[in-house]
């Protein structure tokens, strides 16, 4: 659903380094003849979401019987920086006439701002906060008379120097329209700032800063979550911003010729895609695989400026190459072009490729030329992107440009399918030799996904991703990785790689490729990427864990517990405690097994849970003693039985100083590698009326509470 735009009623003065695009939202009805409500609206690039819930904040409070218009200002140049004196710019937009709302776009509305716009002024020719400059209402024919009475000059000096009157000209807004920090009152606050950069729920710049939690980010987000279901937009193909019909016009000839003249047919099929190398043999590889896995093989091409080209291109065969049809296996191909019908006028494609074309579509026209590509495709969309470089350089050149990098350009990519649940989207990002695939949304193809479950010599780690394998109930394989020296080398240096791995040892990894794969720990996250790597990123990959998780960037989705105490991210899922692989079926099934041998204990059972040594906590065999004996006399005082497993980071000589100090009537069992099927620790966990568990081992500690028995955490020394 989007709203007209009409012309906008304000006038940029030439040569302004600024630029404004309007949103308005027509009265239903208009019995009373009122003004429209002109609100003034400070942005910069990066703010698209922001600009988006704001103007769904006013449209959800205002009244229907008024018009309102709602003004961004950016900057028109590159750097696409905030504007400069931004309020300042306001009386002369206006032409000195009636009156203006100014606020900057780091909030929104509980209330219709049109109650504030009718305020009775008095001698005031400005209405602000009583701190801050966040949220003004202005009365434009009383600041240009302050400002010496020119509206039509282009310079903002004079009306700055309005902007400064004497304080008898300026007056408070009402208290209820104020915001003061983050104070947020429910019923009777009437906006709501977000004006810490670090907090703001839809994070512009995850390259410069570290976002955490804002205390009213849940409405901000209720309203974007209302803005999508609705299906909410600003802009559309039929009323872009003016920034995008200024660069796609439908009479402007599409590209026909490379950069050496010669026709695009005998250019061939990079000209078009705009790529060469491995990045056109990517595109190539991936679209082939996909359409191969589709029943409904017919293909569109959404253009925006070459329509023209890939008709020529179609119409007229490469020599010596096949026909695009049979190059990609598709049924046939179409193009959907600027001048062509809306989307869903006409039967839908198997699958749609945008390429060469996103890329230079302004940030604010995205969700909608996202909605008409995905809106367009049955089961499959094809993206070619190129992102923004990660320089330092480039940065420092341009500090206040967005950098639409790759996980810029997956984000919204992800915000656009979510309203297309059963499309599944590809996108090829290509950045000077480098070339790398993202896949997101429904699995592709019949049948369930294919899973390939990574583990390694650390039972907690195994626990974790098979427990997850098992909750989603599709058919996985494990891969069990042995490791070399290498491994010890930070990720960042092993990279996409097998380095780490001893390839003798390990479960042997080659095609076909799973869909999916499952891994824990810092070890096993190069493998992983090495995997996605080597199938063109069609491998979806879910890591588990603090350590290997560190850098969510690398990651479909990363399952971090809160205590790891790492940066928010939009892929990283925070759980209070790791994963684990407890359910009651397979506690039964270990209680039917050993019960002829636990039959004996007599309650409260008290199922002791050792670890060891880790990079923080120690158990040599003192500890180890003294943390027997205390479950010897804990156990005589409530007149119950032990039983007692060790772990593998227990070790030998702090395992023998444990079991030598407890009863003979204990249960014990020794971790060794080859335990198998007779590990009692399952049994144990479901016998125990108590448990009492060293504080170093997370999974053990999980699993155990899962249950929710009693627990005892014995602190190991550091």
């Amino acid at each position: 659903m989007t709203q007209n735009r009409s012309s906008s009623p304000v006038r940029v003065p030439p040569g302004a380094r600024i630029s404004v695009d309007v949103f308005a939202l027509d009265a239903e009805s208009d019995p009373l003849g009122m003004p429209s409500v002109r609100i003034f609206v400070a942005s910069q690039n990066g703010h698209e979401r922001a600009e988006r819930v704001l103007a769904w904040s006013i449209r959800e409070h205002r009244s229907r019987n008024r018009r309102y218009a709602i003004h961004f200002m950016r900057r028109n140049d590159e750097s696409g920086g905030p504007v400069e004196d931004a309020a300042a710019w306001v009386p002369k937009l206006c032409g000195g006439e009636g009156r203006a709302l100014f606020c900057t776009v780091d909030q929104v509305y509980l209330s219709d701002p049109a109650q504030l716009f009718d305020l009775d002024m008095g001698i005031h020719a400005l209405l602000r906060p009583i701190a801050g400059d966040d949220l003004l209402l202005m009365d434009c024919e009383k600041l240009v008379e302050l400002a010496g009475g020119n509206a039509s000059d282009r310079s903002t000096s004079g009306a700055r120097d309005g902007l400064r009157m004497p304080g008898d000209r300026r007056g408070p807004i009402p208290v209820d329209w104020d915001v003061v920090g983050e104070h947020y009152a429910s019923g009777r606050s009437r906006r709501v700032r977000y004006a810490a950069p670090h907090t703001q729920p839809w994070r512009p710049f995850p390259e410069r800063y570290v976002y955490q939690s804002h205390p009213n980010a849940d409405l901000w987000q209720d309203l974007e979550r209302d803005a999508n279901r609705a299906g909410f937009e600003m802009f559309s193909r039929s009323s872009p911003s003016r920034r995008f019909a200024t660069r796609f016009r439908p009479e402007r000839p599409g590209r026909r010729s490379t950069s050496n003249g010669a026709s695009l047919p005998n250019g061939g099929l990079h000209v078009l895609l705009d790529a060469v190398g491995s990045e056109l043999v990517t595109h190539e590889v991936c679209i082939r695989e996909s359409l191969a896995r589709l029943r409904n093989r017919r293909m569109a091409v959404y253009t925006l400026d070459a329509a023209e080209a890939w008709d020529a291109y179609l119409a007229e065969p490469v020599p010596n190459q096949p026909q695009l049809p049979a190059r990609w296996g598709a049924e046939d191909v179409r193009i959907l072009g600027l001048n062509d019908p809306s989307a869903g006028s006409i039967e839908r494609a198997g699958a749609v490729l945008c390429a060469n074309t996103l890329d230079s579509v302004p940030s604010e026209d995205l969700p909608w030329v996202l909605a008409e590509v995905f809106e367009n495709a049955d089961s499959l969309v094809h993206l070619g992107i190129r992102p923004d470089a990660r320089s330092a350089k480039l940065r420092a050149r341009s500090s206040d440009r967005v950098r639409r990098t790759l996980g810029w350009w997956i984000a919204q990519i992800e915000v656009a399918a979510k309203r297309w649940p059963n499309v599944h989207w590809q996108a090829v990002f290509a950045a000077g030799d480098s070339t790398q695939v993202r896949h997101g949304g429904r699995h592709i193809g019949e049948g369930s996904p294919t899973v390939w479950v990574l583990t390694d010599d650390r039972p907690g780690n195994t626990s974790q991703s098979a427990g997850l394998a098992n909750a989603l109930g599709w058919p996985y394989t494990i891969k069990s990785l042995r490791f070399s020296q290498l491994a010890r080398l930070h990720n960042r240096m092993l990279g996409a790689s097998r380095l780490g791995i001893n390839g003798r040892r390990s479960s042997p990894l080659g095609p076909p490729w799973p869909d999916l794969v499952i891994a824990a720990g810092r070890r096993s996250a190069p493998v992983a990427q090495w995997i996605r790597k080597r199938n063109f990123g069609q491998t979806r990959l879910v890591h588990l864990g603090r350590k290997g998780g560190d850098a969510a960037d690398h990651f479909d989705l990363v399952v971090t517990p809160s205590y790891g105490r790492l940066d928010p991210h939009p892929r990283r899922l925070v759980t209070s405690a790791p994963l684990n692989n407890v359910d009651p079926e397979r506690i039964r099934g270990a209680i039917d097994r050993f019960s002829h041998r636990l039959s004996d204990t007599k309650r409260p059972r008290i199922a002791v849970l050792v670890g060891g040594w880790s990079g923080q906590y120690q158990l040599d065999a003192p500890a180890a003693r003294v943390l027997g004996e205390k479950v010897v006399a804990l156990a005589r005082e409530v007149g119950g039985s032990i039983l007692a497993t060790t772990s593998r980071r227990a070790g030998k000589r702090g395992s023998d100083a444990f079991c030598a100090a407890l009863p003979p009537d204990a249960k014990i069992h020794r971790w060794s590698a080859s335990d198998g099927h007779e590990n009692p620790y399952l049994a144990f966990l479901g016998l125990a009326d108590a448990f009492v568990i060293t504080g170093d081992s997370e999974s053990m500690l999980s699993e155990a509470a899962s249950l929710g028995r009693p627990i005892y955490i014995y602190p190991l020394p550091e």
